[in-house]
């Protein structure tokens, strides 16, 4: 379910409450959709009630914000960085992407990380992230300029931040005082809106009218979106994820030896092994065939390694075939080949086998 692009009927605050206590996600907790599960699936434990989406493959994690919230992801032991699928494209994301400034641990509505995960054990959390009533704001604005040019999403975010320090100052002057005096705050805060539309933040925006503008600030001032900020930042959407915000991955188990041990020697054979000198000198004949071709790790063997054994054998692996495309790229290559060729060695994807 997602926000309405303009916050006003009364119905959007209902649903943006809603999701802040965890009513409203689609498919949270285990959604077999969003990877390739298999028997180590298992060491991955996610609770029913966890916050958004998620899977696990075995190698990697898959999370899907299936919340109208902006959440904050953090990741421990042996849990790589993830990479992002963006599933909103809007003028409103685009906002508070660059709002964020890059921030790796953002996870936006409609986004999906991939978490790579190695031998070891490790932890993905999500929390409510602090901008939320940013983007109420970025949501309610986007709706009344056409998406496209970077200049209006640096203006619109310009504005955006600007509108959220005043209601932060508005929200402040509100504290303690009787409803004679919060007419003053309301008064300061309709002065302030006003000088940021008139800082001309838009005029080198080309398709962007002072009307545009005006009925943007109308929209601002309503009632319904400062609702929708106060929500945003007040309720405690915290504790809607503190029990199911943590998923948990135990290390591969170690395999057992017991079967693989030697027999014990026997005691009654006359035969002597050759000297030493003579062992070192005769060519071996327990080779199980050809030398192979690869020294490449096998996809089993790479899929066991921990997140930065792998990253390690995809550099060697680039560098001996001298390929020059980006590191996620390969790595994203590889995951792909070995589900299909898990016998194979990860430079079979130069083969052209897919």
């Amino acid at each position: 379910m997602q926000i309405s692009r303009r916050l006003a009927p009364s119905a959007v605050l209902a649903v943006f409450v809603a999701s802040l206590i965890g009513l409203t996600p689609a498919h949270a907790g285990v959604d077999p959709g969003l990877c390739k599960q298999d028997a180590s699936s298992s060491r991955a434990k996610i609770l029913p009630d966890f916050g958004v989406s998620a899977c696990f493959g075995g190698s990697q994690l898959v999370l899907r914000d299936t919340k109208t919230l902006v959440l904050n992801v953090s990741r421990s032991g042996d849990v790589g960085a993830p990479s992002r699928d963006e599933g909103d494209l809007g003028l409103a994301a685009d906002v508070e992407r660059l709002h964020a400034k890059g921030n790796p641990n953002i996870f936006l509505p409609d986004d999906t990380l991939f978490f790579p995960v190695g031998s070891g054990a490790g932890t993905v959390g999500i929390r409510s992230s602090s901008d939320n009533g940013f983007y109420a704001i970025a949501t309610t604005i986007a709706d009344f300029f056409p998406g496209g040019p970077n200049a209006l999403v640096g203006a619109v975010t310009t504005f955006t931040t600007e509108v959220n320090d005043d209601f932060d100052q508005y929200q402040t002057c509100l504290t303690g005082k009787n409803w004679f005096a919060q007419l003053g705050c309301r008064a300061l805060l309709i002065r302030n809106l006003n000088f940021a539309v008139a800082r001309g933040t838009f005029n080198a925006v080309v398709g962007v009218s002072e009307g545009t503008v005006a009925a943007a600030l109308g929209a601002i001032l309503s009632a319904d979106t400062w609702s929708n900020w106060v929500a945003a930042n007040v309720a405690d959407t915290d504790a809607s994820l503190h029990e199911s915000g943590t998923i948990h991955i135990a290390a591969v188990s170690a395999p057992t030896t017991a079967a693989t041990q030697a027999p014990p020697a026997t005691t009654t054979s006359t035969s002597h092994a050759p000297p030493a000198s003579t062992i070192s000198t005769v060519p071996s004949t327990t080779s199980t065939g050809p030398a192979e071709s690869s020294s490449a790790p096998t996809c089993a063997a790479f899929q066991a390694m921990s997140v930065s054994q792998r990253e390690q054998a995809i550099v060697v692996m680039q560098a001996a075939h001298h390929d020059t495309t980006g590191a996620v790229v390969a790595y994203g290559s590889v995951e792909l080949f070995c589900h299909v060729y898990p016998d194979q060695t990860i430079d079979g994807v130069y083969n052209g086998s897919l």
